[in-house]
């Protein structure tokens, strides 16, 4: 069963559009602050997995910051260095063509990396925060 029980057009149709909320955050002119989404994200025994994916076709990058947009990529930065919480920024062709992937929260970068390594990733981070520990809530 997918994750979302939706055609890829109903998910097209019932995606949302938040620019209408633009006019309720008062920033200055020259802040570009808007509200975005969330590719993806896992919580399990109080840890959260966040992914972000870009759509950029069959290139490898060094940095993050050559095809996600400032704003984003402080706010991603920023989320990374909370307890608790690892943020990939995965990049490739969509639907699920993975070409690579930043972990911003270990700071480590997984170029000529396929969908498959992204499962194993996932599998073994999944693995080792399900587990009830002395932290664990």
């Amino acid at each position: 069963m997918p994750n979302l029980e939706l055609t890829p057009e109903q998910r097209l149709r019932f995606t949302w559009d938040w620019t209408f909320l633009n006019p309720a955050i008062r920033v200055p002119v020259d802040d570009d602050a808007r509200i975005s989404d969330m590719d993806g994200w896992l919580e399990t025994k109080n840890n959260f997995l966040f992914l972000e994916a870009k759509h950029v076709g069959n290139k490898v990058f060094n940095h993050p910051s050559q095809f996600v947009p400032k704003g984003q990529l402080i706010a991603l930065s920023r989320l990374a260095r909370q307890p608790r919480t690892t943020v990939l920024i995965i990049y490739g062709h969509a639907p699920n063509s993975v070409f690579g992937w930043f972990d911003l929260t270990n700071r480590i970068h997984y170029a000529g990396k396929y969908s498959t390594d992204l499962v194993n990733y996932i599998y073994e981070w999944f693995s080792k925060h399900n587990r009830w520990g002395k932290n664990g809530n």
